[in-house]
């Protein structure tokens, strides 16, 4: 009987370490980062997956996007110049500074193998790129605006005679999307998504959520609000070797994340076939999506 018991208490204890045991960490090497669509290569500490959050060694992305890198190791501090602008963060810490604006990351910065490590809302929030997260390929995708960073200032918006253009080889999902379906009202969005379209909102914590084809959703605008993202790829435009792939929209609904002062009103981001980028109002999009 004392044997069973013992016996009992050692099965017990096992299958509570197996529960308490951390959740698994990604291999490092599982995960891979593009940058314009050209791979980022990490020499020693990879990207890895840690409890769903993408952890990336900074200095790598940074120099990828541009920034020149310095580590004090005296304030284990971290400061990034980058087109004009000084990103600073401090290991451990969870709060980035970039020029005078404080942001707040999910989960802090920290040392790992001797290279300091990031989440990837770091690189959206802080350097100023569209980042996207596909799981089932364990490819992180940064793209940068105009190849640089997010337009700075714009002195007004963009006008119908003004910046914005669709591209004419890539109009399907304009049509689809703005003609009769896209409402901005009342301080909100409100759209369905079109057939064959991927679809998808990035959250406030830096997470896509993805949007189903014939629904319809509603999304606030204003200060503090995310990005909406619109890509239809029609096979017969794909050509190899073309640095445009497919139809592809940004919606900024915090429009001071493209360069706006006026957070009333969203802002859209176009891409014409050499990745050049064009933004205005819904407003004014919907007027020249009639035209095309």
């Amino acid at each position: 009987m004392k044997k069973n018991f013992v016996l009992i208490v050692v099965v017990t204890m096992m299958a509570i370490a197996t529960i308490l045991q951390p959740a698994p960490v990604q291999a490092a090497t599982d995960i891979k980062v593009t940058v314009n669509q050209t791979p980022v290569k990490f020499p020693d500490q990879k990207p890895y997956l840690d409890h769903s959050r993408v952890l990336i060694p900074t200095r790598f992305v940074a120099q990828s996007l541009g920034g020149k890198v310095e580590y004090n190791s005296a304030n284990k501090t971290v400061t990034i110049e980058q087109s004009g602008k000084t990103i600073t963060l401090k290991i451990n810490s969870s709060k980035v500074t970039v020029d005078s604006k404080l942001v707040t990351l999910d989960v802090p910065a920290k040392v790992i193998k001797g290279r300091t490590v990031v989440p990837l809302r770091f690189v959206s929030e802080a350097m100023g790129a569209i980042v996207d997260w596909n799981q089932n390929k364990s490819l992180v995708t940064i793209t940068t605006r105009n190849n640089t960073s997010t337009p700075t200032n714009p002195t007004t918006p963009a006008t119908e005679s003004g910046n914005f253009k669709f591209d004419p080889n890539f109009t399907t999902l304009a049509k689809q999307l703005f003609i009769n379906n896209f409402i901005e009202a009342d301080g909100k969005v409100s759209f369905t998504v079109p057939n064959g379209t991927t679809a998808y909102y990035r959250t406030a914590a830096g997470n896509r959520t993805d949007l189903s084809v014939g629904n319809e959703y509603t999304y606030n605008v204003g200060k503090g609000e995310r990005v909406l993202y619109f890509k239809y790829v029609d096979p017969s435009k794909v050509v190899p070797g073309a640095a445009k792939q497919a139809e592809f929209y940004a919606i900024f609904l915090d429009a001071s994340k493209a360069g706006y002062k006026d957070t009333s009103k969203a802002i859209v981001m176009v891409e014409d076939s050499n990745l050049k980028e064009s933004y205005g109002t819904i407003e004014q999009i919907i007027k020249l999506a009639q035209k095309l």
